[in-house]
């Protein structure tokens, strides 16, 4: 039987490139990796096969899930996942591309799904490395969009600094958003705007947006980081 409450004290690694990298998940799919993530002790060599097996009774704990319902949602995280890659681009272009798994099992019987790190994933979710990024699962868990995971993610990593600045085009291409919300009035209104209100109220940071203009036309946004007062860093 897994343990949730220590689930919740573990902390998720990734490396700054695997964050700055661009791809798309649905919030099942992002919760399940970052709970399967939690798992992989970050101080140690990672284990060669990849393989980190998620039970239900955990999934339904973390997130606030029914439990007889996390099965269900685990198996068809899993199947999605299977299909996903992750890109890295560098001015604009396109210079890598992995996979999350190479492998899945469901273990139906046990409540249980088992998921393989591909070999060029795990390496960026342990601290043998340099450049990492680390959270707790517990700051996060209350998040119900993939788009707020993804906006703390981007905005831990310059905690230390207070801010951080993104070029409209670089923010759209980390966000994966294609040819969605092509008007800058419907991209703050629709995802910046409701994911800063949801991790200003569920994490431990508290956000504010500040549009940046070359004359009247909006060109990025400033977003300033300060720690919460009401969840504290652990």
């Amino acid at each position: 039987m897994t343990n949730v409450a220590e689930v919740e004290r573990n902390k998720v690694y990734q490396s700054n490139k695997l964050i700055e990298s661009s791809y798309t998940l649905t919030l099942q799919e992002k919760r399940l990796i970052l709970l399967a993530a939690s798992f992989i002790d970050s101080k140690k060599e990672a284990p060669k096969d990849g393989l980190v097996r998620v039970s239900a009774d955990a999934f339904a704990s973390v997130y606030g899930v029914e439990v007889r319902h996390a099965y269900g949602i685990l198996a068809e995280a899993v199947e999605r996942l299977w299909g996903r890659e992750i890109k890295r681009f560098e001015r604009s272009k396109e210079v890598e591309a992995m996979r999350w798994i190479y492998k899945k099992e469901y273990l139906e019987g046990e409540g249980s799904v088992e998921i393989g790190f591909s070999p060029t994933i795990l390496p960026h979710l342990t601290l043998l490395g340099t450049e990492f990024t680390g959270y707790r699962l517990k700051h996060i868990s209350s998040l119900n969009t993939v788009y707020a995971f993804r906006i703390y993610e981007l905005m831990t990593q310059y905690k230390k600094f207070g801010f951080r600045v993104f070029d409209l085009e670089r923010l759209r291409e980390l966000l994966d958003l294609g040819s969605k919300y092509p008007n800058v009035k419907d991209l703050r209104r629709h995802v910046l705007d409701t994911c800063i209100e949801e991790i200003n109220q569920h994490t431990d940071l508290n956000l504010t947006l500040e549009a940046q203009r070359k004359g009247r036309k909006i060109t990025g946004f400033k977003i300033y980081i300060e720690q919460s007062a009401q969840m504290p860093l652990l």
